[in-house]
């Protein structure tokens, strides 16, 4: 069983990973911690909390940085609607978000199960730079650290066009990230833009999942509404 931290910035795309990982029969979804990037914090910590009652299950969900460390960049509403999920109307009716920081929590859940939990940041790495100033051995305790980020063949998706967003958002929090697990002498696990492109879900899969009659499906289908339609 794969204990999982996601860390976020929903987003679309992010949505649908997070409702992929909750079904995974081999997956253990141990927080979600949102983070600023596709839409302002205010927006990607309640898409959280609400996927966290899209798909039923009780996972702590922690706010985040609501800013890059040192420059404000432009977000991805244009591509993900104002609220972040597309538009899709859907607002949490029953949960809320932990109090802990999210920075503070990635750190004191690492340490309390050192060496046990992969990390998946993508969103922009600016809690992950954070919790790796507090705590500079915190690479050395995530068993495993996966980034959906960069762009190898300078094929972006920003208005820098060669730039990937999520290191293009924050390039100081990626900066500190990949130095500290290259002098802790700890892999991470890059899935590039280019390669998210090449591995995406096949359409056939995608219309079969949209004839299923349950409010998760009724969710997926107005989350990719928009998407569909490009």
């Amino acid at each position: 069983m794969e204990r999982l931290i996601i860390d976020t910035d929903p987003g679309v795309d992010d949505a649908q990973a997070i409702l992929m990982a909750a079904a995974h029969p081999g997956v253990k979804l141990e927080a979600l911690m949102a983070v600023a990037g596709n839409v302002g914090l205010e927006h990607t910590l309640r898409n959280a909390v609400t996927l966290t009652e899209v798909v039923g299950q009780d996972i702590p969900v922690y706010a985040g940085c609501d800013r890059p460390l040192v420059m404000f960049q432009e977000d991805a509403a244009f591509a993900h609607g104002s609220d972040g999920l597309g538009g899709c109307g859907y607002v949490p009716q029953r949960r809320t978000h932990e109090s802990e920081h999210a920075v503070n929590a990635l750190v004191r859940m690492v340490n309390e199960s050192p060496g046990e939990l992969t990390i998946a940041a993508i969103g922009p790495l600016t809690n992950i730079a954070m919790a790796v100033r507090l705590d500079p051995e915190f690479p050395k305790k995530v068993k495993r650290f996966v980034i959906m980020g960069g762009a190898v063949t300078a094929q972006g998706n920003t208005s820098s066009v060669t730039a990937e967003f999520n290191i293009y958002f924050d390039p100081e929090a990626a900066y500190i990230v990949f130095e500290a697990w290259a002098e802790a002498g700890e892999m991470i696990e890059v899935i590039d833009w280019e390669l998210t492109r090449r591995n995406s879900t096949p359409g056939a899969l995608v219309d079969e999942w949209l004839k299923i009659d349950t409010p998760k499906a009724e969710f997926f289908r107005k989350l990719t509404a928009n998407n569909l339609k490009v």
